[in-house]
């Protein structure tokens, strides 16, 4: 039988509102990183100029569904939110084991993909058994949502200041071997952006999702 969810009141309203903060603070995390990598880059103005505003939509996709999910009329109560929380940071949590498993960071965003994939359906399969479809939806969506920006902004931590066995070589191979590495750390994040952007995608439609679900 489906439990009825979990409400917005006394401890589900403050399980609400921690996830509602730490997903936020998540949200300009990643985006304040892409933003740092995009100023180290050359021509950084340029480069700012032309992509400041498709980092600004994207953060506002990222609040908007973080927002409307935790909202106290929103269908996805405490446990629910909690639930794909905690699946958001396993995620990651997983990407973050293979690299320093099977390094260096993958060149290509379809491994990623895959665990994020992987993560939300886990979630939402979860949420289904005790709280029925609707839940399930917003569960899986909240999980993509939540790994892609960690996985992210976990990769650019790594280009950072991660270990040189860590960083593809994304450079030609003439390159001396310091320049290799260098160019190697900027260039590493470029194909993660995809992940940004299917992640804001996710964002967006789990606010619409939690507003219908509010009526």
């Amino acid at each position: 039988m489906t439990r009825p969810l979990w409400p917005h009141t006394g401890e589900g309203r403050t399980v609400a509102r921690l996830v509602r903060l730490g997903c936020c603070l998540v949200a300009v995390g990643a985006t304040a990183a892409v933003a740092a990598g995009i100023a180290s880059s050359g021509d950084p103005g340029r480069k700012l100029r032309e992509g400041g505003w498709i980092l600004a939509l994207l953060l506002a996709s990222y609040l908007f569904g973080f927002v409307a999910v935790t909202s106290p009329r929103c269908a996805a109560g405490g446990r629910v939110l909690l639930t794909a929380a905690a699946a958001g940071l396993a995620t990651i949590a997983v990407a973050a084991l293979l690299v320093v498993v099977a390094p260096p960071v993958p060149a290509g965003v379809g491994p990623a993909v895959l665990v994020v994939a992987l993560g939300s359906v886990g979630a939402a399969a979860l949420v289904q058994h005790r709280h029925g479809d609707r839940a399930a939806v917003l569960a899986g969506l909240l999980t993509a949502t939540v790994s892609s920006l960690g996985i992210v902004m976990l990769v650019d931590v790594v280009a950072t200041v991660g270990a040189p066995e860590l960083i593809p070589a994304l450079v030609p191979l003439s390159l001396p071997p310091a320049t290799q590495l260098a160019e190697s750390r900027i260039e590493l994040v470029d194909p993660y952006l995809g992940l940004l952007l299917l992640g804001a995608v996710a964002a967006a439609t789990l606010g619409v999702r939690a507003i219908r679900a509010a009526r």
